[in-house]
């Protein structure tokens, strides 16, 4: 057993244990690096049984700190006690678990500090001339999702015939994370929409689309995760291209006809010379100046209504007189 702490001191690497090899096994060992005692701390604590596993033993369970450079473990004792002696200061990576080649329970879960199943989520344990106490755990053959944000719906365009994504986020377990969806309308489930995308419909027109991602792990219970809505706006059913009416010469004033848009919305314009926005051009007429003459004159009409689409309508040029 000294060989193989001293190997795992050497390599740092307690995930190979998490990973069930035997590092013991290859015999293999060197001396511990020389650190001034008044450099080094412990961590302690102490370890459970789900109540599910009444009358188990804590036979096998070991702990293991991990910095990166050095690393330790300890066996965990009859009552449930553990203390890793002499770690040089650091920060340390604390995983739990049982291993079988000295009687450990093989369906417990390994875990990190503090409850969690990724390297990625642990909380860290600093050493700094101090003995750390409490870095406890209660080992479980079932676990839990311990990341599970709610899906995030990408939108590029609302229109009917376009398509909305999805991204689940990051998920974390006790091992890989699988995922099933189900879009809805007005938070009813949709008939066949169950892939990550959804193709948009005339049918949700003015309707609410949300997407309800739900995440499977084994030995864990699956969760439910429903993003926030996007609404689906409405479209116009008539809308007309405006027209321009009045004497295309400089000092002269041009009006915009936006005709009958169904149902009827607020319009907003803008004027343009050669493609080019006219500043301050913003309203129904426009009077023609003096440096209009031989350009193409273009209104733009916009109507806006709410819970609708935007729609935006451009004029036939008119040509200013030079």
């Amino acid at each position: 057993m000294e060989g193989e702490r001293m190997l795992r001191q050497r390599l740092g690497r307690p995930a190979l244990w998490l990973a069930g090899l035997s590092i013991a096994a290859l015999g293999l060992g060197v001396a511990e690096p020389a650190v001034a005692s008044s450099d080094k701390g412990s961590i302690s604590g102490t370890i459970t049984l789900d109540p599910a596993l009444a009358g188990s033993t804590l036979d096998g369970i070991r702990v293991f700190a991990d910095s990166g450079t050095y690393s330790d473990f300890a066996d965990v004792e009859d009552d449930g006690r553990y203390e890793i002696k002499d770690l040089p200061n650091g920060t340390y990576t604390v995983s739990f678990g049982a291993d079988p080649k000295w009687g450990g329970d093989p369906l417990l879960l390994a875990e990190y500090y503090d409850d969690v199943y990724s390297v990625a989520e642990a909380t860290v344990v600093v050493i700094n001339n101090k003995d750390v106490k409490g870095i406890d755990a209660q080992l479980s053959r079932t676990g839990r999702l311990t990341l599970s944000p709610a899906p995030v719906i990408t939108v590029t365009s609302l229109a009917a015939g376009a398509t909305l994504w999805s991204s689940t986020g990051i998920w974390s377990g006790p091992s890989t994370v699988t995922f099933a969806y189900q879009w809805n309308r007005d938070g009813a489930a949709i008939s066949g929409a169950t892939g990550a995308s959804y193709l948009i419909t005339t049918k949700d027109r003015g309707h609410a689309i949300t997407l309800t991602v739900t995440g499977s792990a084994d030995h864990s219970p699956s969760v439910q995760r429903t993003s926030a809505a996007v609404k689906i706006p409405k479209v116009f059913t008539s809308t007309k291209t405006p027209t321009i009416t009045g004497t295309a010469k400089a000092g002269k004033v041009l009006t915009a006809h936006h005709g009958t848009w169904k149902p009827t919305p607020s319009y907003s314009y803008q004027w343009y010379r050669n493609g080019a926005k006219i500043k301050g051009a913003t309203k129904s007429t426009y009077k023609l100046a003096t440096k209009d003459k031989g350009k193409k004159i273009t209104v733009k009409v916009t109507g806006k209504k709410s819970g609708y689409a935007t729609v935006a309508k451009t004029s036939a040029a008119k040509k200013v007189a030079k």
